[in-house]
């Protein structure tokens, strides 16, 4: 066989992985469902890259191969490879749909994510302000106790003061 390379990554390789790249940076606080399925995905791209070389390096054995002058033996192994290619092909393209449907789902569930956070943003200014509204209600209250026991503590001298007789 053929030693294998890594071959140029595919227009669609490119787009995925700068989508996971995106996905990596925007989602890396939303815990352990989206690592699980972040995992899926790398380990689907892995795969579809592997088959990916393993398909290649097939093509390109089954196009040197028809250079050589055939013997039966090559006649033989000829449609195999064909047969192998085929399901490499199939293989490849199965998990492709199984990575963009992981893809998409991911994409659907940071969406969910995000407007989650924005709801709780909104909540929580709201209870910030409903917190600082009673805090000032308090406040208000607390003054105008103080000042009725003020008021009550004035009248209780002028009492004590008016009970108590003067010596002349």
């Amino acid at each position: 066989p053929p030693p294998q390379t890594s071959p140029p990554p595919s227009s669609s390789s490119q787009s995925r992985a700068e989508a996971s790249a995106a996905g990596d940076a925007s989602g890396m606080s939303n815990g352990g469902a989206w690592q699980q399925s972040s995992t899926e995905v790398v380990d689907l791209r892995r795969k579809v890259e592997e088959l990916e070389q393993i398909v290649r390096a097939s093509a390109s054995h089954s196009s040197s191969s028809k250079s050589v002058t055939q013997t039966p033996s090559s006649s033989q192994t000829q449609p195999h490879l064909q047969h192998l290619y085929a399901d490499k092909q199939v293989e490849v393209q199965r998990m492709e749909a199984k990575l963009a449907e992981l893809e998409e789902k991911h994409r659907r569930r940071e969406q969910e994510l995000q407007g989650l956070l924005s709801q709780t943003a909104g909540s929580k200014k709201k209870h910030d302000s409903d917190v600082h509204d009673k805090n000032k209600q308090i406040r208000q209250f607390r003054d105008e106790v103080e000042q009725m026991m003020i008021a009550i503590e004035a009248m209780r001298n002028d009492r004590s003061k008016a009970s108590t007789p003067h010596k002349p």
